[in-house]
């Protein structure tokens, strides 16, 4: 998962750096990129990464840094949840 989120970011964000902090119940990925929109769900990518891990992605933007945040998911497994402020 943190390969194919590092490999997705690379590929789409135009970034340089990528700063990744990991938690008991969280990963984040934090990185600048100039775009004000990226694909993240290429391929079912999310949809892959919820099923398979049973964690879910928020996405957090602000004047150009960007923040990808998986958490550990909460409620009916069925649920698919992609926030994107």
């Amino acid at each position: 998962m943190i390969q194919q989120t590092i490999l997705l970011i690379v590929e789409n964000a135009d970034t340089d750096a990528i700063d990744i902090h990991m938690e008991e119940e969280s990963i984040t990925f934090r990185f600048h990129s100039p775009h004000e929109q990226i694909d993240v769900d290429k391929k079912d990518f999310l949809r892959h990464i919820q099923n398979r891990t049973g964690m879910e992605l928020k996405i957090e933007q602000r004047s150009g840094l960007w923040l990808w945040i998986y958490i550990k998911k909460r409620g009916n497994e069925d649920d698919f949840h992609c926030d994107r402020r």
